[in-house]
């Protein structure tokens, strides 16, 4: 199917204006190259030269809507894709980028719509499935994104993304242990990266495995010894356990890196009071209020109080 849409490609090229041809050739080469400003440049005149062949004239829309997506300008890539998909509405390679545009600005329902219409013209394409699952999950739709990702898996083991996607969805509905199962998968794929790491541990706290929590917050900051947000939670984790001391070491060395922490600020004002400092316990709880309104409530839906 690719190799019969290429070959259409080729042949409304060689029926294209020589003028338009170029313009479009020298758009897409500066698409290659990352040049958006080209791109759309070029592109535009394409374009407007109003000589250009249905499928040329779709894939330039694409492509200039691939270069405002490369400068966060979503909306105007949206308008491109959308030209494209009247021109050819069953495009599933467009369809999926402007789900991927659509989920930018929020527009979820509209995504997953844009990711479904795409599975039914090519269900042979596992991250059609993955950013679906993605459009579902911001849409608070957890069972539906892990279906999907569930799916993608089938097709794809090893794609690291896909247990990315889907322990943020197990996340989302409050089965932490399953999320940690996940991240503990991308870890495995990916050792290297202290995010998945970081993930795990945040998870196994949610799940009340604190101390197995301190092993892989250990395990971050090994890897990235000036993570804040790893202090924050491993000082959490320590925290849950008892160990207020340790924890307030914790807290310290993530607001060393990082002083707008609030809850770095609000769990050691915790600790401190249960040291033994209310003053000083107090004096921290007031300052990441200041900076978070909200932390205090945040931290007791976790738990901690």
């Amino acid at each position: 199917m690719m190799r019969i849409q290429h070959l259409l490609l080729f042949a409304a090229l060689a029926l294209c204006s020589c003028r338009s041809v170029d313009n479009y050739r020298t758009g897409t080469e500066a698409l290659l190259a990352n040049d958006y400003d080209a791109v759309i440049r070029y592109t535009t005149e394409a374009i407007n030269g109003g000589t250009l062949l249905a499928p040329v004239q779709a894939r330039a829309y694409r492509n200039r809507g691939d270069a405002y997506v490369g400068k966060e300008q979503f909306q105007a890539a949206i308008a491109d894709y959308s030209a494209a998909l009247q021109i050819e509405p069953d495009a599933d390679d467009t369809l999926n980028r402007r789900g991927i545009a659509l989920v930018s600005v929020g527009q979820y329902a509209a995504a997953a719509a844009d990711f479904t219409h795409a599975i039914e013209e090519n269900a042979g394409r596992t991250d059609y499935y993955v950013n679906r699952a993605i459009a579902y999950r911001r849409l608070g739709q957890y069972d539906a994104a892990i279906a999907d990702d569930n799916r993608a898996i089938r097709r794809q083991s090893n794609d690291i993304r896909i247990y990315e996607t889907r322990a943020a969805a197990y996340r989302g509905k409050g089965d932490y242990q399953r999320a940690a199962a996940d991240y503990l998968t991308a870890i495995t794929l990916r050792p290297e990266d202290p995010s998945h790491y970081l993930d795990r541990c945040s998870a196994l706290v949610l799940a009340g495995l604190p101390q197995v929590a301190v092993n892989d917050c250990n395990s971050a900051l090994s890897l990235q010894p000036t993570n804040a947000t790893a202090f924050d939670w491993r000082g959490m984790a320590l925290y849950k356990l008892g160990q207020f001391e340790l924890a307030i070491r914790d807290y310290n060395l993530a607001l060393m890196f990082n002083p707008q922490l609030a809850s770095s600020l609000y769990v050691r004002g915790l600790a401190k009071a249960r040291m033994g400092d209310p003053a000083g316990g107090n004096a921290d709880m007031q300052a990441a209020l200041m900076i978070d309104s909200g932390v205090a409530q945040g931290l007791q839906s976790l738990g901690v109080n």
